[in-house]
């Protein structure tokens, strides 16, 4: 891993830890009645790990943060396996967003190295799978599909504009 990337990210993981858990842990937004829109935040740390890292290194780090996720959530690690099945397609979800000269192996995954068209759509992809398998793995069953769709759609919509604000303000 690049040396000089390690300590912004570790500050950036702080910061966007701190959001997550003392802002928007609360952030729930009922719609409709049987809807919700929540804010997840946490999901641009596994997203913005250099290219370098190895898949070990890369599933260990969102097993981590899914759990500690979990405990401030209570949720029964639900975090982690949405995170981890994410972060275990991500090499996938690389590849299918590839730069016509490739990628050195040195690079993070950011709008400031590669863009902001090509973040955004890294960024979506990977983003709308977590989710997915977080409503998923939080409804236990597809009878719920409705609310399930309805609960990714929504949660995607804000915390896409969450995560690429914060992208833009702090310039990662």
């Amino acid at each position: 891993m690049k040396s000089n990337y390690l300590i912004p990210l570790i500050l950036h993981s702080i910061v966007i830890m701190t959001i997550q858990v003392l802002l928007l842990i609360n952030f729930v937004i009922p719609v409709g009645g049987k809807f919700s829109l929540t804010i997840y935040l946490y999901p641009l740390i596994i997203m913005i790990l250099p290219l370098n890292l190895p898949k070990v290194g890369q599933l260990l780090t969102a097993f981590l943060l899914g759990l500690l996720i979990d405990i401030f959530y209570q949720s029964l690690g639900v975090h982690t396996s949405a995170l981890l099945f994410a972060t275990f397609l991500r090499p996938f979800f690389l590849r299918i967003f590839e730069p016509r000269g490739g990628y050195r192996i040195d690079q993070v995954p950011t709008s400031k190295n590669f863009g902001m068209s090509w973040f955004l759509s890294y960024c979506s992809l990977f983003l709308f799978i977590h989710l997915l398998m977080y409503f998923i793995a939080d409804a236990f069953s597809m009878v719920y599909l409705l609310k399930i769709l309805a609960n990714t759609l929504l949660s995607f919509i804000a915390s896409f504009i969450v995560i690429n604000l914060y992208q833009l303000i702090i310039r990662i």
